[in-house]
């Protein structure tokens, strides 16, 4: 696509180089010899990680993986950050896996071989050791692991035997945990008096154990959010159709203030969905223009709401008027007796001619717009109707492109006045889809907006295109390739429905047909370049 041109111009080297970083951080997650590959979100709480998270579950340990036998890395994980050495928004579980399988720290069983290869990843760590409980009751146990605490030692507890988890604090006969498999926070109240074995690892930060509180040392701030998921199909309506909100859903985010974030699984917006209500009222079938439906969650401690907007079209009833003008001609005849005289004369026949002109108007109510032609000379007026034709682009979806050398606006609603919640770079690829005068709404699982249309051009990039030729330009070489690891990188940062590329510039860069772009496809295009 020529509108895409000015931003992929990258030498072969280039390409080459971006593509090389791109493989050996996704395949060496694979062998287990790769570095820092995962990154968490800069808000991201920890507390939260857990080892079947799929950013990092299939991680190899060893002949297992994270999801198996990964509690003592993810244990370990959170306690570089708990105790400061570490930020979450630069590591995570995956890191610290990653970082270990490169110096091979793991035995077969996914074990760690030595606690030197944790001071190798982790230099700020020391002193690691495995105790034995002396006590076997829950309060000596307990007092067994804040003395360790008080003398600047951080506790990961073996809860049951074969589960690792991350002691946070301990007040009175009860442990506080972060369990790398569950929300629980209470150790004997969710693994009962069992355990008989703990590490102790000193880190460059000692615990602050007197200002340790329940629910963790760090202050949740409440707060709930409603992200839509996908839109309802219809989103148009004809006169005296019901609101149908099929295809539609949400997911509802929040942060209790002991619990930390919790992501509840996202719902229809058809039905009767548990996370959120649906607010429906505005919508009237018999009323036109655009009708706003309300998203609303609420917890204990916040509350919140979205919507997003239809349109109903009522075609208003116009008058068609039919006027007939029917022209009459009457001849009058009358004959009138000659005078009396004396002479006798044949009797003189006056013809007069009146015209008298009736108009009929006929009135009807229909859906059509009508036109009326008479003519004063036929017996009957001559009628032409024409029926007005509207523009209905409401059930389409259009790819369309920023081809301005400006950013465009995406708006709240569809309305320049409203909120600006996104701008598009010239270039960029915007899926489109129902078109409502000047806007068309957005087609994107991450937000609800709308853009001007007339800002936009058509892609005029629906033909197919060979494998690997992305530009379509007839030729499969290293300008494709560069293309391919713009969009890759580029890909991570935009939102769902904007695209460094067309649809047909995807399908061509899906070089091996398996319905994904990703870096597999670099690899084999880079094969076809090569040879």
């Amino acid at each position: 696509m020529k509108h895409l041109a000015g931003k992929k111009l990258l030498t072969v080297a280039a390409a080459v180089i971006m593509f090389i970083t791109a493989v050996t951080g996704t395949f060496a997650a694979n062998r287990g010899t790769g570095t820092d590959t995962l990154t968490a979100s800069a808000a991201e709480d920890y507390h939260l990680w857990r080892q079947m998270d799929p950013r990092w579950a299939n991680l190899p340990m060893g002949q297992y993986n994270v999801a198996t036998v990964g509690c003592l890395a993810t244990s370990l994980s959170m306690l570089a950050v708990l105790s400061g050495v570490r930020n979450a928004d630069s590591f995570n579980p995956g890191v610290f896996v990653n970082n270990m399988n490169s110096i091979g720290a793991f035995n077969i069983y996914g074990g760690i071989a030595s606690w030197a290869s944790i001071y190798s990843v982790i230099p700020e760590f020391s002193d690691i050791n495995n105790m034995t409980f002396t006590g076997t009751t829950q309060s000596y146990k307990a007092a067994e692991i804040k003395a360790w605490m008080e003398k600047g030692y951080y506790v990961i507890v073996n809860a049951n035997t074969h589960h690792w988890v991350l002691v946070e604090g301990v007040i009175g006969d009860t442990v506080y945990m972060i369990d790398p498999a569950k929300d629980d926070t209470d150790m004997f109240a969710s693994y009962g008096n069992i355990c008989t074995s703990y590490m102790i690892v000193k880190s460059k930060n000692a615990p602050d154990v007197s200002g340790f509180t329940p629910g963790g040392s760090v202050s949740y701030e409440p707060s709930i959010k409603i992200t839509l998921r996908s839109m309802p199909t219809k989103m148009s309506y004809a006169y005296g159709e019901e609101l149908d909100l099929t295809g539609g859903s949400a997911q509802v985010t929040y942060v209790d203030p002991v619990r930390g974030e919790v992501v509840l699984n996202a719902e229809s917006m058809s039905g009767t969905p548990a996370s959120f209500t649906v607010d429906p009222s505005q919508f009237y079938e018999t009323e036109s223009g655009y009708a706003k439906i309300y998203l609303r969650a609420w917890t204990d401690y916040a509350q919140t709401e979205t919507s997003f907007s239809v349109e109903v079209h009522t075609t208003a009833a116009t008058t068609t008027t039919t006027t007939t003008t029917t022209t009459t001609t009457t001849t009058t005849t009358t004959t009138t007796e000659p005078e009396t005289t004396t002479t006798t004369e044949e009797p003189t026949t006056t013809s007069t001619t009146s015209t008298t002109t009736t108009t009929t108007t006929t009135t009807t109510t229909t859906t059509t717009t009508t036109t009326t032609t008479a003519t004063a000379a036929p017996t009957t007026a001559e009628t032409s109707t024409t029926t007005e034709e509207t523009t209905d682009t409401a059930g389409t979806v259009s790819e369309l492109y920023n081809s301005s050398s400006s950013t465009v606006s995406i708006y709240a609603e569809p309305d320049t006045d409203s909120d600006t919640i996104a701008e598009v770079e010239s270039g960029y690829v915007i899926m489109v889809g129902p078109i409502y005068g000047d806007f068309g709404l957005v087609i994107s699982s991450d937000f609800t907006g709308w853009v001007e249309v007339s800002q936009l051009s058509d892609t005029e990039d629906d033909t197919a295109h060979v494998a690997g030729d992305i530009n379509n330009d007839g030729r499969v070489n290293g300008y494709d390739l560069s293309i391919l690891n713009d969009y890759l990188r580029e890909s991570e940062l935009l939102p769902d429905g904007i695209s460094s590329l067309t649809a047909a510039e995807l399908a061509a860069a899906d070089v091996n047909g398996d319905g994904s772009v990703d870096t597999m496809d670099v690899l084999l295009l880079l094969t076809i370049i090569c040879r």
